[in-house]
């Protein structure tokens, strides 16, 4: 059984690659995956994290796809793969994929199991890694997944239908925001209240009163005044925004950019670790980066990137 899936998907590869089919050639499809845009810097050996997704899917067991990219700007490093786009036997990715801007993919569980049935679902199928070219110049650069074929658990099933949609990877320098120094309200020198010179009360003769047997005034016990304890405000613990690595307190394709940059030992002009620790893991990886691609193309994450959280 394993065989033969193997020889049909091999055989219809070959007639696949001679016989191309287009969008409007289909009434529907039955995959999609999407290369998602994103944006690096234009710095030789800089980290650029791709994700590709699958945002339909009725179900497949393998496929093979060629991913093509600009050789002159970027270089294929690596592929980070998913439960839902496993690696099925890709071969690594060699100096003639790099030079030529291809690469040969092949995904699914052909060949690790006989009887499991499609892959079904629809999320992150999986993650290019590219590095930047030395001597890249600033501009965009296309991403796309070109000559597919998949193939259904059944062998008598015909071939699913995929639709692709090209990504983008723009480079362009990297430039923080301007911040404004804080302006202190202006003093004004103080003024000494004006005096007056005392005057006299007129005088009257004096008259004496009647005099009356004096009277001791009524005594009374003195009252107490009650007292309360003086209370202190209540201190709210500091608070960040997640996700928002650069400190221009929005979440943006750019603070993505600031994590690979300080994971490149790229200088940057402003890093909060805190803010940049997506997961929580203490430790500031690829996968923050990661983290808030996925959640900048509206993917679900695990964690509350854009709200303010308490600084751990």
């Amino acid at each position: 059984m394993k065989i033969k899936f193997i020889a049909v998907l091999t055989a219809l590869a070959v007639l696949f690659a001679a016989v191309p089919f287009s969008a409007s050639e289909t009434d529907g499809y039955a995959m999609t995956m999407e290369v998602a845009s994103v944006t690096g810097e234009p710095v030789g050996g800089a980290t650029v994290q791709v994700p590709v997704n699958l945002t339909a899917n009725t179900g497949y067991l393998a496929g093979t796809l060629t991913v093509t990219w600009d050789p002159q700007a970027l270089c294929l490093a690596g592929v980070e793969f998913t439960d839902l786009g496993p690696d099925d036997g890709c071969a690594a990715i060699d100096d003639a994929d790099r030079a030529g801007g291809s690469y040969r993919m092949q995904i699914g569980h052909a060949k690790a199991s006989e009887d499991g049935g499609n892959i079904e679902g629809t999320g992150l199928l999986f993650t290019l890694s590219f590095t930047v070219a030395e001597g890249a110049e600033e501009g965009d650069y296309a991403v796309t997944i070109r000559d597919t074929l998949f193939l259904d658990f059944d062998v008598d099933a015909p071939d699913i239908t995929v639709n692709t949609v090209d990504g983008t990877v723009t480079l362009k320098t990297f430039v923080p925001e301007p911040t404004e120094p804080a302006t202190e309200a202006p003093t004004q020198p103080a003024t000494e209240p004006v005096t007056e010179a005392p005057t006299e009360p007129a005088t009257e003769p004096v008259t004496e009163a009647p005099t009356e047997p004096a009277t001791e005034p009524a005594t009374e016990a003195p009252t107490e005044l009650a007292t309360e304890e003086p209370t202190e405000p209540a201190t709210e613990a500091p608070t960040i925004l997640l996700g928002d690595a650069d400190g221009d307190d929005n979440v943006a394709v750019l603070d993505a950019t600031a994590i690979q940059r300080t994971l490149a030992a790229l200088p940057v002009p402003v890093f909060i670790e805190s803010a940049a620790d997506v997961d929580r893991d203490k430790d500031i990886t690829v996968l923050d980066a990661t983290y808030i691609q996925r959640w900048l193309a509206a993917i679900d994450v695990d964690y509350p990137i854009g709200e303010r959280v308490a600084i751990s």
